[in-house]
């Protein structure tokens, strides 16, 4: 008998498309008898709790991603409005803390966190900023190069923290312009090529500069890139770049039935016969 293993990203991504669908308010369309039908939230709630461990990370093996990521997510998730949370949220957050580095991915994580949980967070945007580089992007470490993932983690970490230096912002945002392709897209890094959740993490980091800075010309292409990555079926790729790409155009798309096919596709993903059935490990 084949084992199946759960993608614990993937259930996150699942939660928190969730309640990006229950916030938005689209006409004909409820988002609340959506999600309520498609997606056993009580079973993905239930299976993610399970997998915090004493010390409060949240991990599943095999999985090619870091603990740290998994309990960022996992506590992102729980702290997303959902009957109080579905961790111990406290003891993820000390873990996180306590186990986290200085490189911008986990800084990131731990502004992001901290602004929901009330907490302290100046000192990790002391240190975040010190990582933005001469041409306005930022890197993962000193000295390194800027690439467009960091900067969109460093842009979605400094919007949480309502941070409103313009020089700081407006680097940033002037890096991502002038990385964009032709095709709207972003690349992961220099002369790679590109890439689907590069792009939709770009798409999140620079919403909330919609109205403050002219970028809606860049954000309209890059969500055409994603839309134009879609299959025959609508869905992208992998179960992964459709709720990372779902995640960046929901809040951006009026027409729910570009979208919509595929949030119902990704029930396959999570629930079939009452048992936890995705096979890709991340």
């Amino acid at each position: 008998m084949m084992t199946k293993r759960v993608s614990t990203h993937l259930l996150l991504l699942l939660v928190l498309i969730v309640v990006t669908l229950q916030q938005l308010a689209y006409a004909h369309v409820s988002h609340e008898e959506i999600s309520s039908e498609i997606f056993d939230l009580d079973q993905v709630r239930q299976w993610l709790s399970s997998q915090q461990g004493v010390e409060g990370s949240v991990y599943s093996e095999p999985a090619i991603s870091s603990a740290i990521d998994a309990t960022s997510h996992a506590l992102l998730a729980s702290y997303s409005g959902i009957d109080g949370g579905f961790l111990d949220n406290e003891s993820a957050l000390f873990w996180l803390n306590e186990n986290g580095g200085e490189n911008l991915n986990d800084l990131s994580w731990r502004i992001n966190l901290a602004v929901i949980a009330g907490t302290e967070y100046t000192d990790d945007v002391n240190t975040l900023i010190n990582l933005q580089n001469s041409d306005g992007g930022f890197a993962s470490h000193p000295g390194f190069d800027s690439s467009p993932i960091e900067t969109a983690l460093a842009l979605l970490a400094l919007g949480a923290a309502d941070y409103d230096d313009g020089s700081v912002l407006g680097g940033a945002i002037a890096y991502l312009l002038q990385s964009q392709n032709s095709d709207g897209s972003f690349y992961l890094y220099e002369s790679s090529q590109d890439s689907v959740w590069v792009t939709a993490l770009v798409v999140q980091s620079l919403r909330k500069y919609l109205y403050i800075y002219d970028i809606s010309t860049a954000l309209a292409a890059a969500v055409e890139f994603l839309y134009s990555q879609q299959g025959l079926d609508g869905n992208w790729a992998s179960n992964w770049e459709s709720a990372q790409s779902l995640l960046a155009v929901v809040p951006l798309t009026i027409d729910v039935s570009r979208y919509i096919d595929v949030v119902i596709d990704l029930h396959t993903a999570q629930l079939l016969d009452g048992a936890l059935l995705q096979s890709i490990t991340l």
